[in-house]
């Protein structure tokens, strides 16, 4: 189980040391102490660590580490105040797989503290365990707070399937699929001007019966500016045992579900053979209060856009599409930013997984390239190759408004032609052996070709559909012929059902020490590249198995109807010279 506090500070507490009781009222007053305080703590040792937590206006303190091996600490207390000046008594339950310098889980010892604005420092101490810490105030938790605000059922975070249910007076019910517990609590307001409550909870029937107890603590409700809603509990019993954390979520019909996420096509598993998935790049839910719709884009090209409406009911997820009610079961990740929907057998069986975008969707460059190429045919041309990815998927052509090319001196470069290529194809490397195999590979890319490029440092300017001007500067080393396989070289042959290529290298011609590499593409009959292989020049033959050559033909029309040679100089990582052969028909079967 979770709680997230602050800043991003996430911890986790499994079943350890522990003892004593978390309530108690303290006195004088000690409410200017309450709060949320987060900052960093360091020991006897000199291990400086994530530090922070509550203290509620009636004395209470709950503080946690987040460290590595240690994850999840728990120091609990009371408290009272001498003007600005604190002391109380604390416990410490040990997280993770740490033990204190006794080599046991719990401790009891003394903390001091003095708050000077919204800073606090201070020191605990005990036999085993002592050190120093720093907090800042976070307004968090200065917040009013009614028992109205709690009511609902509230979803577990990262990967935690639990759930409660908490009802208008306060009372709740949940389950710890994780451990396999049931739970039964309260939850009472401390003070209705502060978001920390009271909570104990029963926790029964665990896989492990040393989880069952009667725990107590601290929760905190936080609101945040986009609707968001958490409600963290800090508990601990008095047997020995921490239970745990909680980082629970509003069910649907808030900002949990709201936004647009992308299937995720390499978690995924339709059914289907792996590599046909990857054609389904850039598909994406999009919901709106409790309107869906569907997309679905293979290889490019939308597929299927549909609308319809959504509900979810505990961990059921129901869509109503074309007439279609399909229900599933799903689990949220990743604090909510990933979804996994398993179907139901009349919904195809399918399991799903999909990333929420973010608000603000992120762009990046692949490898890029500005580059002079010669073909066979005589025909030259300079062009531009600028691949992109959005929220780590890639790009689509509706996503970007315009792109410019600027020369150094600021200048904009008129294209004689531009395209939007979207391209799956396998890949063979063959300049280790043996070579090595991989894919499907996805490319979007932006292509723009141009009547002249001296060399220069260029850079791309991008305008995305979302407002973000975008650029990337890129050094041209200049034009550089190279020289042109001959087409009338090139020999397919079928050798049972492996296909073996051979080539005659022009290693005589002018600018071929330049060549670094071989490239060789095979074509289905539409034109669309569904193989690539990586070559040294030295090679002039390669064999391709028919198991390859399968899945490249999967990746088009299920045929292999012609391919090239291209001889290729990098610079710097960037292919800038191209030789391309003509296209030549693969031999019949």
């Amino acid at each position: 189980m979770y709680l997230v506090l602050a800043a991003g500070l996430i911890v986790a507490l499994t079943a350890c040391g522990g003892g004593g009781s978390g309530g108690g009222v303290s006195s004088p007053d000690t409410s200017a102490a309450a709060g949320f305080w987060h900052g960093t703590s360091t020991d006897q040792n000199n291990n400086t660590f994530p530090f922070g937590g509550i203290i509620s206006t009636n004395g209470q303190l709950r503080f946690l580490i987040d460290e590595g091996d240690c994850f999840g600490t728990q120091f609990k207390g009371t408290f009272t105040m001498d003007g600005n000046a604190g002391s109380g008594t604390f416990t410490g339950y040990a997280g993770g797989i740490c033990v204190f310098d006794n080599e046991g889980t719990l401790i009891n010892g003394t903390i001091n503290f003095t708050i000077v604005g919204t800073e606090i420092t201070g020191t605990f101490s005990s036999q085993e365990y002592s050190g120093t810490f720093s907090l800042t105030y976070d307004p968090q938790a200065d917040n009013p707070l009614t028992l109205a605000n709690l009511a609902g059922t509230w979803i577990g975070e990262e990967g935690d399937f639990s759930e409660i249910i908490v009802s208008a007076d306060g009372s709740f019910t949940g389950t710890d699929d994780i451990y396999g517990c049931d739970l039964t609590g309260q939850i009472s307001i401390i003070d209705p001007d502060w978001s920390i409550t009271d909570v104990s909870v029963t926790v029964s029937g665990c896989n492990e019966a040393s989880n069952n107890g009667i725990y107590t603590g601290l929760g905190l409700w936080q609101q945040f500016d986009e609707g968001r809603e958490t409600f963290a509990i800090v508990v601990s019993d008095s047997t020995l045992s921490a239970f745990g954390f909680f980082a629970l979520m509003p069910d649907i019909g808030g900002y949990l579900w709201q936004g647009t996420w992308t299937l995720n096509t390499q978690e995924t598993d339709w059914g289907i053979l792996n590599s046909e998935l990857p054609l389904y790049t850039g598909s994406f839910l999009e919901i709106v209060g409790n309107s869906l719709r569907v997309v679905f884009i293979r290889d490019g090209i939308v597929e299927t856009d549909t609308t319809g409406t959504f509900s979810v009911e505990g961990t059921t997820f129901s869509a109503q599409i074309d007439g279609q009610n399909l229900v599933g079961t799903y689990s949220l990740q990743n604090n909510n930013t990933k979804v996994v929907i398993y179907w139901s057998a009349e919904a195809g069986g399918d399991t799903e997984v999909y990333d929420k975008q973010p608000a603000t969707p992120v762009y990046a460059f692949g490898l890029p390239y500005l580059q002079y190429r010669v073909y066979e045919n005589t025909t030259t041309t300079y062009q531009a190759w600028l691949p992109m990815t959005k929220n780590n998927i890639p790009i689509q052509e509706g996503d970007i408004n315009n792109i410019r090319l600027f020369d150094s001196v600021g200048n904009v470069l008129a294209s004689t032609s531009e395209q939007f290529l979207a391209q799956t194809y396998m890949f063979l490397n063959c300049t280790v052996i043996p070579c090595i195999q991989s894919g499907p590979y996805i490319e979007h890319a932006f292509l723009s070709n141009f009547t002249s490029l001296p060399a220069d440092t260029y850079s791309f300017e991008v305008d995305t559909v979302d407002g973000q001007v975008l650029s990337l500067v890129v050094p041209y080393p200049g034009q550089l012929v190279l020289p042109i396989v001959a087409s009338s070289s090139m020999l397919s042959t079928w050798v049972g059902n492996d296909l073996a290529l051979s080539w005659v290298n022009p290693t005589g011609s002018t600018n071929w020490s330049e060549v670094d590499q071989l490239r060789i593409r095979l074509l289905d009959s539409s034109g669309k590249v569904v193989l690539f292989i990586r070559m040294p020049p030295t090679a002039n033959t390669v064999t391709i198995s028919n198991n390859l050559l399968v899945q490249a033909a999967g990746l088009g029309d299920s045929t292999l109807s012609t391919w090239e040679v291209q001889t290729r100089a990098s610079n710097a990582n960037m292919n800038f010279a191209r030789g391309i052969s003509s296209r030549v028909a693969i031999a019949t079967q």
